[in-house]
């Protein structure tokens, strides 16, 4: 009878998948059964492997949680980045009104995390990405009522009832809805992009702009 030798490449798999030496595994797993359960573990989603690392706070004010530490709208900036650590990247802003005048923002690019400074010196404004893009990864997040990526505007409102404020506009050939919800002189947002969740973001200071 003819010998048939087994690819090199199914092996290589076989070894990630069941990595026991081959003289001490009296019983192997049916090949079909190794690969399959290998190709369930490589093709889950990355936040449901590594689980959330942030959390949306509402009290005693609007803030995220990353493990027990707390992070507040308006501490003072050098504050939060003192515990939470320096970003990849900063920018600033020029315009002379509006919320985000004089303003610079902090891009944590690989926790998925925007954070904005007004000219004072003190955190106004925080934003969640949550879906990756070429310049940043999506935040691992979730609320503490449970909405994470890939929550629907349905469950949104379900949770958080009637939004204060909802606004839709088309922008370069994608429809944009926005639903705010004010939590004392704080407002938290939810924004979709054609239907999907984009951005959770976190304000002080802005109810008077929105309420405009």
């Amino acid at each position: 009878m003819k010998k048939t030798s087994t690819p090199f490449a199914l092996i290589a798999v076989l070894c990630l998948v069941n990595p026991v030496r081959a003289e001490k595994d009296k019983s192997p797993k049916p090949i079909e059964s190794s690969i399959s359960s290998g190709l369930e573990v490589l093709t889950q989603p990355v936040n449901a492997l590594a689980g959330e690392k942030f959390t949306i706070v509402t009290k005693p004010r609007l803030g995220f949680r990353e493990g027990s530490k707390m992070y507040q709208l308006e501490q003072p900036i050098a504050t939060f980045i003192e515990s939470f650590g320096p970003a990849e990247k900063i920018t600033s802003q020029t315009i002379e009104t509006g919320f985000l005048a004089h303003t610079k923002t902090h891009y944590y690019i690989n926790d998925g995390i925007l954070i904005t400074e007004n000219k004072d010196g003190v955190l106004v404004g925080i934003i969640f990405r949550m879906s990756a893009t070429k310049a940043m990864l999506s935040a691992k997040v979730k609320t503490a009522e449970g909405i994470t990526s890939g929550a629907s505007l349905r469950e949104i409102t379900k949770i958080y009832g009637v939004p204060f404020k909802k606004i839709e506009h088309s922008l370069l050939g994608y429809l944009s809805t926005k639903i705010h919800y004010k939590y004392a002189d704080d407002v938290i947002s939810f924004e979709f992009r054609d239907g999907k969740l984009e951005n959770i973001g976190l304000a002080a200071q802005y109810l008077p702009y929105l309420q405009q």
